[in-house]
This record gives structure tokens, sequence and C-alpha cells, in this order.
């Protein structure tokens, strides 16, 4: 007979996953040199964040570690992240056809 698994407590994604975004905050970052640069390495630096915290709490799913639903909280995440990265960067790409279309 298979032991029962001990539960843990779930591993959410709180406000720390937020950490850089506050309102006003694109704004200011903005108008600074190089803060649309900064932005957008932060904005990366995030999204790689979040897929590695996805990989590991599959990671702890599969040893026992973690819950699933905190796993599939932090892969829903990382998926979400991913397909804004790719719409701003298929934007980014249209607009620039367009203003050379000009």
């Amino acid at each position: 007979m298979i032991p029962p698994i001990p539960p843990t407590p779930p591993t959410q994604p709180g406000p720390s996953a937020l950490k850089g975004v506050s309102a006003g905050q694109g704004q200011a970052s903005a108008a600074s040199p190089g803060g649309f640069a900064t932005a957008l390495g932060d904005a990366v630096t995030s999204l790689q964040s979040s897929q590695v915290a996805a990989q590991k709490s599959a990671l702890g799913v599969a040893v026992g570690t973690t819950s699933l639903s905190a796993a599939m909280i932090a892969s829903t995440t990382a998926e979400l992240g991913t397909q804004l990265t790719v719409a701003i960067a298929n934007a980014a790409v249209t607009s620039f056809n367009q203003v050379m279309a000009i």
C-alpha cells in the first residue's frame, strides 16, 4: 500500500509576483533616458523568472512538495506572460512595417 502524501501549504504567487508594476510607473520610466529599454528588459526578466517558477512548481508536484493548484497557477501565469510578450512583439513588427510602407 502506498502511504498518503502529507499536505503542504500551497505556494501561490503573491504581491511580489507583480513587483515593479504600479499605477503611473510606466509614465515615469518612459520619460527618463533609457526608460523604455529598461522597462522592456525588466519585463523580459520577469517573464523568464515566471517561467522558471512554473518549471520548479511542476517539479514540486512530481516530487510531492507543491500542490497541483499552485503549479497550475504558476504555469498559467507564465503562459499568459508569454502570450502577452508575443502579442507586443507582433504589434511592434506591424507598426514598424506600417512606418516603412509610408
